[in-house]
């Protein structure tokens, strides 16, 4: 199955990493809104179950850095997490003020960004490596018919491993065991060996001091159907380079930034 998130010939996708994470509270639906707002096209955001199986936008496993709370998440139901301010520690000015606290911000449920934006592709990336949430997420992007715009990432082999096998189709990114193995293949010149299952690359531009993004790592994971996304990118000249190099999505915490650069470069 392709979607929006597949190799994008021309410019590449603006991706909202959290939302504009940079000028509102990460992964709240300010942030998804304000990114909408400034030109993105497609949103990265993070999962974590809660104790009472709900879905919940949050990137850290705990709510303390990013709330008035304390805790873990897999611990807090959703009532409990409801009632945590998610705009309380987010700061534009490095302590000098917290515009977004006290306005009602909430962390949000996967569900109810698939309800605030029912046509904008999602990259999920899946930050609980114990099932069953994989059979959770796959029950709400069927439900919400968003088989076609999403793509599912984790770092944990065993999250995609599980996920593949409920759902085939629905195209996933690659783990970082399966990263590691695909670069190795590049590098040693062995890449006939391998045989990605996933449909993305989701990267950082280096590794332990090595550059991921180089014309023949893109034309080479372009060749095994492999789209590459990079992250997180949010100076104007990183992005501008990373157009130059023709990848497939660059993610970022300011998609106006992001929005500006595309159109430069369109103009010539």
């Amino acid at each position: 199955m392709t979607n929006g998130l597949s190799i994008q010939p021309g410019r590449p996708l603006q991706i909202a990493h959290r939302g504009a994470s940079g000028e509102a509270p990460e992964n709240t639906l300010a942030a998804f809104t304000l990114a909408r707002q400034q030109g993105a096209e497609a949103f990265e955001l993070d999962i974590q179950p809660t104790r009472d199986g709900r879905l919940a936008v949050i990137h850290d496993p705990r709510v303390d850095r990013i709330t008035d709370g304390h805790g873990a998440v897999r611990e807090l139901s959703l009532a409990e997490l409801k009632r945590l301010d998610a705009g309380y520690r987010f700061t534009p000015d490095r302590g000098q003020s917290f515009p977004f606290r006290g306005r009602g911000l909430t962390i949000p449920t996967l569900e109810e960004v698939f309800e605030a934006f029912p046509d904008v592709p999602c990259i999920i990336d899946v930050k609980c490596p114990a099932p069953p949430v994989e059979e959770r997420l796959l029950s709400l992007i069927v439900k919400h018919g968003a088989e076609s715009r999403v793509l599912v990432g984790s770092f944990f082999h065993g999250v995609l491993q599980r996920f593949r096998a409920l759902a085939p189709a629905i195209p996933t990114g690659l783990s970082r065991r399966e990263v590691t193995w695909l670069y190795l293949t590049f590098w040693l010149r062995i890449e006939q060996l391998s045989k990605p299952r996933g449909t993305g690359l989701l990267i950082p531009p280096r590794q332990l001091g090595l550059p991921l993004i180089t014309p023949g790592a893109i034309n080479a994971a372009h060749r095994r159907g492999l789209a590459v996304h990079v992250w997180t990118i949010n100076e104007p000249e990183a992005m501008r380079r990373f157009i130059g190099l023709g990848v497939d999505g660059i993610m970022t915490d300011y998609p106006g930034r992001l929005r500006s650069c595309l159109d430069q470069a369109s103009q010539g």
